[in-house]
């Protein structure tokens, strides 16, 4: 999301920035569990037992607004502007 440039200058160089770091998922043999866990900011910050879910249960696609989904199993809203 923070990749979308906003119009406002003022406001684009005041925003925060969202960098992924780690290993990209492989489409061929995607890793157990959220396939997103190899990159994702939230992850290096759980307690051992909430990683073992992310490791171990693929996350449900849930609805959080009309266009938007997610499927992660501790998804919050994240303010990018």
């Amino acid at each position: 999301m923070s990749a979308i440039p906003i119009p406002d200058p003022a406001k684009e160089r005041e925003r925060g920035r969202i960098i992924l770091t780690g290993d990209l998922p492989s489409p061929a043999n995607p890793p157990s569990g959220c396939r997103f866990r190899t990159r994702c900011f939230v992850f290096s910050q759980l307690s051992e037992e909430d990683k073992k879910k992310c490791v171990d249960v693929e996350p449900p696609r849930e609805s959080r607004a009309e266009d938007h989904d997610v499927a992660c199993h501790y998804a919050k809203t994240r303010e990018v502007v």
